[in-house]
């Protein structure tokens, strides 16, 4: 059952080339980063400004940044928000520090935010 979910989850990721020729994973799409783009503008951007890009690349794997951040923000009402709305934060994260965006939306499956390491985006 378990290897069932891991296999599911790497499953739902698209291969795309990157710049140079190199092949990176696509984890979210680009109408999900679009979204959450609006939705940190609207909740995140006051008290963190551009910050927090920086401070993303920092969090060791997707899952704790998404844990945190679905968690404890905003923080005057912690949790507050619909999980596709953490989610594509996360993916407008991801786009901003040079993930690729491909076919299928990130979800909140834990195996696969796992395997998503912020300090490997591409933008430096």
């Amino acid at each position: 059952m378990l290897f069932a979910a891991c296999f599911t989850a790497l499953s739902a990721t698209t291969v795309v080339a990157a710049p140079g020729g190199s092949a990176a994973t696509a984890w979210f799409t680009e109408a999900q980063a679009d979204q959450g783009q609006r939705t940190f503008v609207a909740n995140c951007v006051a008290c963190h400004g551009t910050s927090m890009y920086s401070i993303f690349r920092r969090y060791a794997t997707a899952e704790r940044y998404f844990n945190f951040i679905s968690g404890s923000m905003p923080k005057h009402l912690p949790g507050s928000l619909p999980e596709p709305e953490y989610l594509g934060i996360v993916a407008f994260m991801l786009r901003t520090t040079g993930f690729p965006a491909g076919e299928t939306a990130l979800t909140s499956e834990r195996v696969l935010l796992r395997q998503i390491h912020p300090a490997d985006g591409l933008a430096k």
